[in-house]
């Protein structure tokens, strides 16, 4: 968990330095926005299919910490 929360912060800076740019260039602002979201994603689908396949079930440790990791990107 201590390697995934320095990416979430680094990528929802990423994704608020977008939505400055959607005010001021709207044209290419959207990629800070998108991007982000599509690496958080990403991330986090790859981390669970490397811990478990999606029909099984994860231990509880890499569970917790597949629940933090989603709740920081979604607060952040």
């Amino acid at each position: 968990m201590a390697t995934l929360a320095p990416v979430l912060l680094f990528l929802s800076l990423f994704s608020l330095s977008g939505f400055l740019g959607l005010l001021l260039w709207p044209a290419i602002g959207w990629a800070g926005v998108v991007i982000p979201i599509l690496l958080v994603v990403l991330g986090l689908t790859s981390w669970r299919i490397k811990h478990r396949d999606w029909r099984g079930r994860p231990d509880p440790q890499s569970a917790r910490q597949l629940m933090l990791g989603g709740s920081m990107g979604l607060i952040l």
